[in-house]
């Protein structure tokens, strides 16, 4: 099974985010294992996240693709760790340098977005990803 770690700030706040949430986590849930580790300080978070060896960044000035490139990327990640992989959702001041320039860098957009968004979005694209993987049919 893979496990993927998302690490961000904060906790849900609103109940409909909740549910969608949720729902990836269940739509994956027999292929993948989502674990939220979540921090009230961006401090904290940062320090627990370059613990991490399989750490990837979202970031907006990080790489872009389409969603088909972007699942043969998250793919590849997940394959050259050992289908283990750590995403980092930075805080409000965005991730410090001397952490962003250790890791690899994806981007949703380039856009910003608040952390709550920005888990919703990403695990949207993670459940894209998967379909695109396997060949199930829900990209379009």
């Amino acid at each position: 099974m893979i496990k993927i770690k998302i690490y961000s700030t904060g906790k849900v706040k609103e109940h409909w985010l909740e549910l969608a949430l949720e729902e990836y986590t269940k739509r994956l849930s027999k292929s993948i294992s989502i674990e939220w580790v979540l921090f009230k300080e961006e401090d904290k978070l940062y320090k627990e996240a370059l613990l991490e060896t399989n750490l990837v960044a979202l970031t907006p000035d990080g790489a872009e693709y389409e969603s088909i490139e972007f699942s043969k990327k998250l793919f590849y990640l997940i394959e050259r760790n050992q289908s283990r992989l750590s995403i980092l959702i930075g805080g409000a001041e965005g991730i410090p340098r001397n952490l962003i320039e250790k890791v690899p860098k994806l981007s949703l957009s380039k856009l910003t977005w608040s952390h709550q968004t920005t888990r919703l979005l990403l695990l949207e694209q993670i459940y894209r990803a998967y379909t695109l993987h396997e060949g199930i049919n829900y990209h379009k």
